[in-house]
């Protein structure tokens, strides 16, 4: 299996535990009362300004939003992030200035891939979901998962003997090994599945998810227009 057993994923999936930085200019209360939560990518941070992009939903054009930060934010390049930020009414275009109120690494990860006999044997723990949604060559989700403290597996994999057919099935693999669980916490989770989205011969990509908020639901589709 694809990078299966590279790592183990060195987090209890606390996605947004990193400490957020902002701007040392407060926003004032019209724009606390207006920020937005969205994932994003963290393209890199220069001369006391972060750039991300934004995918909006489905196929939308990216915009770029630049934005003054007190401090680097001490984030890879390319890696996905949740922005909490606001956008000033003036603000129009392919590139806009945002203000800044915090930024949080999330879990983000490539597709992975393996044979459906294998994928049958790897546990896939239930999770709450709250939201699963494409943006581009992303599949985002946001979540409650368990914390434990320790390593655990959470990916998206994808069925092989699907790679040419029309419908891609990927499965989301959460695995916490048996650890002791000790409470529900929030998760956002951005995973690239461009390899196989772009291809001419994907019509459609099917998302399983063991989920415990809606049981019967077993699958998401996210189809090309």
């Amino acid at each position: 299996m694809k990078r299966l057993f590279d790592i183990l994923l060195l987090v209890a999936l606390l996605a947004t535990v990193l400490v957020a930085c902002s701007d040392d200019n407060e926003p004032s209360d019209e724009k606390q009362d207006n920020f937005r939560y969205d994932v994003v990518t963290y393209d890199g941070f220069s001369d006391g300004v972060a750039q991300f992009t934004f995918i909006p939903r489905l196929d939308a054009p990216e915009i770029t939003y630049v934005g003054r930060m007190s401090e680097n934010p001490k984030i890879k390049a390319g890696q996905r992030v949740l922005l909490n930020y606001f956008v000033p009414a003036e603000a129009k275009g392919a590139k806009q200035d945002v203000i800044i109120n915090g930024v949080s690494a999330i879990f983000s990860d490539t597709l992975r891939y393996a044979d459906k006999q294998r994928i049958d044997t790897i546990s896939r723990e239930a999770i709450r979901l709250s939201s699963v949604w494409r943006t581009g060559n992303y599949i985002n989700l946001h979540a409650e998962v368990e914390y434990t403290g320790s390593p655990r597996w959470f990916y998206l994999l994808m069925d092989k003997a699907t790679w040419n057919s029309d419908t891609v099935d990927c499965y989301l693999v959460h695995n916490t090994f048996g650890a002791t669980k000790y409470f529900w916490r929030q998760t956002y989770a951005s995973f690239y599945v461009g390899g196989a989205w772009k291809k001419q011969s994907c019509c459609a990509l099917r998302v399983h998810i063991n989920d415990n908020v809606f049981p019967d639901t077993k699958t998401y589709c996210f189809g090309k227009q």
